[in-house]
């Protein structure tokens, strides 16, 4: 009996001792990677909780501020508030009680920052300012503007005895007063309590459980810490995590049981069922990690992946080819400012998914943030592939996207960089592709430009002009050249169009200038300066009416047309008397815009030209739905008068069709009697060109009696 059961021992060991130790090393190695795995997912929740938190408080930062420069830079408001305060027009404005309202808090402060009023959901504020927001107020302030020719907005997250603020502050001003006006302005801020009714937005936004806020931190518990403007903690962000593997670690113990029991009967279909939830394990740990890399807004790799992709290229021991594309949308802005931060984020899902598309065949596509994207391509030919994804790129957003019912027109500037020998960090290949899109939007935009080593002396004389053109500006001190433009009944002078002209001592073209200007935010401030001078230097001249050139950037700016007409009150010029030209540039880009621009310029008596007509996409539906005042032909018409009839047919029957339209037609370029013959014969109300006059100073303009034609003996009238 004993020999049979050593016997029986025996066997059991030689064929149960390799299953035991095979199942228990088994089962300790996946025991091991289930909690591997399981931190490795719950890290990337974390991640995602924190970045999605970060979002959602720098998205009321923006919205908070976008607020304040609307309220702030207001003639209302600084008439009411900028350097005195009247409390009941403040009390009727600005104070609310509103709980839907983007602010709750609102006071205005003097130059050195004291309490000239204070309202905390709308009764008076218990507290001033500097008690109520603490060590983050002097930081706040400090940073504001220190004269009257800028307008910024400085907004922070603030750490209050009542809670967590979203804090804006601006001065109260307006663009004419920031230019004209010595006196101290006043400071607009508004705030707004971060309630629970905000954190459960975010809270359901952004899958967060249980979001909270607090000023000390919770051993152990999940948290973010949301910093002011000067780097201090404003208060802790905590939240439930949701343990995405510990929910799947609890699922899998049941299995793993399973599993053991299972491969001491039958080693095969057990290793299969391993295989299989290792394998699912393994499949939501790359969508956790995915997640953390992807653009939550268009699908898209973001920022974090783009980097990772090209620092893996960029390897000293990769022999790979690479070409880098950065993209900004090209009018983006007005589809903002024209409709609802809404409708932007339906045109950069659009976008997105288009560009998605067309880069189908390259390495990855990315937003970057805002409406800035990028794609990466690699291989021999990655240069000439580059540059047809970016041609299809521009193509595609130069068509109308439908977003819901609301038609958006943009178009893209795309600037490119590929690997050279020097080029081995991936922040130096971005740095380059920036540099060329910045180029490509200089140039005229719709446009792909390469970097080369032209470009960053470019950027730097660019900033040079820029910084030089500011002080021209602050000064009021710009010049102003004069072309005449004559009636074709009697050769007389009865208007001019006023051309900006460099006015330092290494004369720069308008083509070299107005670029820098649009790009340094400098253009509104260009045309005024132009207009006034323009109103001033004529001041004698009351015959001679007044055009000037409108920049298709302008139309961006909400303030444009009351800017206009505020100068010409001020300046006591009649609105009858000036012109402003569009190019056909402007129809294109944003036809709403635009449409609803020239409704409220001539509205206020300001006549609308269309200028450089006959060469372009303009058509005669344009001429139509715009109501232009006056249409200028291009000076490509008159040179080409003698080339044959269907110059003329052309001529003629947009003459023709201006004056159905109660139009007048101006021909520019006229450099011979011939061609000033012919446009006259053709129809053409007035005439413009050197064949009469260059461009000419003032002085030169007034002192002159007559102009110099051996021919027509042009009059200046006076």
């Amino acid at each position: 009996m004993m020999q049979f059961d050593r016997k029986k021992l025996k066997v059991l060991s030689l064929i149960g001792l390799p299953i035991v130790l095979v199942t228990a090393v088994l089962s300790w190695n996946n025991f091991r990677m289930l909690y591997g795995i399981t931190e490795s997912v719950n890290r990337q929740e974390e991640l995602r909780t924190k970045q999605a938190i970060d979002a959602a408080f720098s998205s009321l930062l923006d919205q908070m501020a976008i607020t304040i420069t609307d309220n702030a830079n207001w003639t209302a408001a600084y008439e009411e508030a900028g350097t005195t305060v009247n409390e009941d027009w403040v009390r009727d404005t600005w104070i609310t009680t509103d709980e839907k309202a983007h602010y709750d808090t609102t006071y205005i402060l003097d130059a050195k920052g004291d309490d000239l009023l204070g309202y905390a959901q709308g009764k008076p504020a218990r507290l001033s300012a500097k008690k109520f927001y603490g060590a983050s107020f002097a930081a706040m302030f400090a940073k504001l503007p220190k004269d009257n020719t800028k307008f910024e907005t400085v907004s922070s997250l603030v750490g209050t005895e009542q809670g967590l603020a979203i804090v804006s502050m601006a001065p109260i001003t307006t663009e004419e007063a920031s230019a004209t006006s010595e006196k101290p302005r006043n400071t607009l801020v508004f705030s707004k309590l971060v309630n629970t009714a905000t954190l459960a937005k975010i809270g359901k936004t952004h899958v967060i459980e249980q979001l909270k806020l607090g000023s000390t931190l919770q051993e152990g518990a999940p948290r973010y810490i949301l910093k002011d403007i000067g780097g201090k903690t404003a208060a802790i962000a905590s939240w439930k995590m949701v343990d995405p593997g510990g929910d799947m670690r609890g699922e899998y113990l049941v299995h793993a049981l399973i599993m053991v029991f299972s491969l001491l009967c039958f080693l095969f279909p057990i290793a299969l069922v391993h295989y299989r939830t290792l394998a699912a394990m393994d499949s939501r740990e790359r969508t956790a990690v995915k997640a953390a890399r992807v653009d939550f807004l268009s699908g898209l790799a973001n920022r974090v992946q783009l980097l990772e992709k090209l620092e893996e290229l960029l390897d000293r021991n990769s022999p790979d080819h690479i070409a880098l594309a950065f993209i900004d949308l090209d009018g983006f802005k007005a589809v903002n400012d024209t409709y609802d931060h809404e409708t932007g984020d339906k045109l950069i899902r659009a976008f997105g998914a288009g560009l998605a598309e067309l880069t189908a065949d390259c390495v990855l596509a990315a937003r970057l943030g805002g409406d800035e994207f990028a794609f990466l391509v690699k291989g021999p030919d990655c240069q000439a592939k580059a540059e047809s994804v970016a041609a299809q790129v521009i193509t595609f957003s130069r068509e109308p996207f439908d977003l819901d019912g609301r038609m958006a027109s943009i178009g893209a500037s795309i600037g490119l960089s590929h690997r050279d020998p020097d080029v081995t960090e991936a922040s130096e290949l971005m740095r380059r592709a920036d540099i060329a899109m910045y180029d490509a939007k200089g140039s005229g935009r719709n446009q792909w430009r390469w970097f080369d080593a032209s470009l960053e002396a470019k950027r730097s004389s660019d900033l040079l002009v820029a910084n030089e053109m500011r002080r021209y500006l602050d000064s009021g001190t710009f010049g102003v050249a004069y072309q005449p433009i004559i009636d074709t009944t009697n050769r007389a002078v009865v208007g001019v169009e006023a051309l900006a002209r460099w006015p330092g001592p290494s004369p720069l073209t308008p083509e070299r200038f107005i670029p820098v200007a649009e790009e340094h935010g400098m253009i509104d401030l260009l045309c005024e300066v132009i207009l006034r001078t323009a109103i001033a230097e004529l001041a004698t001249r009351p015959d001679l009416n007044l055009a000037i050139n409108v920049s298709a950037l302008q139309l961006n700016n909400k303030n444009m047309v009351s800017n206009i007409v505020a100068v010409l009150e001020e300046l006591d010029f009649a609105a009858s008397r000036l012109e402003l030209e569009f190019t056909e540039t402007h129809l294109i880009r944003n036809k709403r815009r635009t449409k609803e621009i020239i409704s409220q310029l001539q509205g206020a008596g300001i006549k609308v030209a269309l200028d450089d007509f006959g060469t372009g996409y303009a058509s005669v539906g344009y001429l139509r739905d715009f109501a232009f005042d006056t249409i200028k032909l291009d000076r490509s018409l008159a040179h080409s008068l003698g080339e044959g009839r269907d110059v003329r047919k052309i001529v003629q029957g947009t003459v023709l069709i201006a004056k159905g339209l109660s139009a007048n037609v101006v021909a520019e370029g006229i450099e011979t009697e011939e061609q000033s013959g012919i446009m006259k014969m053709l129809g053409a109300n007035k005439l413009q060109g050197y064949y009469f006059a260059k461009p000419m100073s003032a002085k030169q303009l007034l002192l002159k009696s007559t102009m110099p034609d051996a021919k027509s003996g042009v009059q200046i009238a006076g």
